[in-house]
């Protein structure tokens, strides 16, 4: 099996939309941002979760996508239908100094308030200390629930994981832990 299915999953500020963006390139296969889906206007206005889970459900029955978000439960689909789980695992002050970053930098089209930024901050500690309903331990009863194949992805391993794909290599043979 060829992967032409990969959703990727992981806290906020963990790198989950630029990982999406160069796979997208380096494998010409299109991505979308649960972010997209979520909001009809970026970052306020949102669709109701039966809207998503519609849209969600529309994407993974494509021959090729790459989905990423941290949304387990309108974004169900994506996982169960990947070839191919990235879940990427990046240190919670890593994701907050990229949070920050976004904020100081204002490249993200959220609501430019230190209010938001330290809602979306206290997330990255919450994705990895609970078992709330988007969290590391949220995404890995999904991986496990549809029997995925996945690959536990720290930020020092991402040009392993370009080389790996690149090669166009069967799944069966790129199913390693880096």
């Amino acid at each position: 099996m060829v992967i032409k299915k990969i959703h990727i999953c992981g806290a906020y500020g963990s790198g989950k939309t630029t990982l999406a963006k160069e796979l997208s390139k380096l494998l010409k296969i299109p991505y979308y941002s649960f972010d997209d889906i979520k909001y009809i206007v970026k970052y306020t206005k949102k669709r109701p979760v039966s809207e998503r889970k519609a849209i969600v459900k529309k994407i993974a029955s494509k021959s090729k996508f790459i989905t990423e978000g941290p949304w387990s439960g309108y974004g169900e689909d994506a996982f169960k239908r990947a070839d191919l789980v990235i879940l990427v695992k990046t240190k919670p002050s890593r994701c907050v100094y990229q949070v920050v970053k976004r904020y100081i930098q204002g490249d993200r089209e959220i609501k430019n308030d230190m209010k938001t930024a330290l809602i979306i901050m206290k997330k990255a500690f919450i994705y990895y200390y609970t078992k709330d309903p988007i969290s590391y331990d949220a995404h890995m009863k999904l991986i496990k629930k549809h029997n995925k194949k996945y690959i536990l992805l720290e930020n020092k391993d991402k040009q392993k994981l370009f080389e790996l794909l690149s090669t166009k290599k069967n799944l069966k043979d790129i199913t390693i832990k880096l």
